[in-house]
């Protein structure tokens, strides 16, 4: 009888050891495709842009007060541009223009009449800074222009078709 139960005692242990090394190839197995999965890919560094070429800096920071003025009501008018870069994301070119904008005072217009430019009454001396982004999506053929106040951290954004 001592040799049954030692027969038994040994099978058991060889039994434990296999499922307890399945078990642990199988966690491995399972964590190892999960971080596969959710890597991220290296976001390229911001590179110094000119300013001209695809897209003139000016008339991006020009429509991005535009658009910062239609949606939040706070019409700001163009100061200086201080930073100009761009970089590739999943094929898509980005342009960074960062800003110098000074709110202003601007006088009502009246209801009836439409499509009149913003008459400026006055600026306040304090510089605010902005940040827009334009996204150029190339295969969808869509413009994107991210606008962000940096102050107060309010953003908007407008797709061009």
């Amino acid at each position: 009888m001592a040799k049954k139960l030692s027969f038994s005692l040994e099978f058991k242990m060889k039994y434990l050891i296999i499922s307890i090394t399945f078990a642990i190839i199988a966690f491995m197995t399972i964590k190892g495709q999960k971080q596969n999965g959710q890597r991220r890919p290296i976001t390229r560094k911001w590179k110094h842009w000119n300013g001209r070429s695809p897209f003139l800096a000016e008339v991006i920071a020009q429509n991005a007060t535009t658009l910062f003025y239609k949606r939040n009501g706070g019409y700001y008018q163009l100061v200086n541009i201080y930073s100009k870069l761009t970089r590739t994301v999943h094929g898509t070119k980005r342009y960074r223009v960062e800003f110098n904008a000074a709110k202003c005072i601007v006088k009502k217009q009246s209801k009836g009449v439409k499509r009149n430019p913003i008459k400026v009454i006055g600026c306040v001396r304090k510089n605010t800074p902005f940040q827009a982004i334009l996204r150029n999506n190339t295969p969808i053929g869509k413009l994107t222009l991210f606008v962000t106040n940096l102050e107060t951290g309010k953003s908007c954004e407008k797709i061009y078709d």
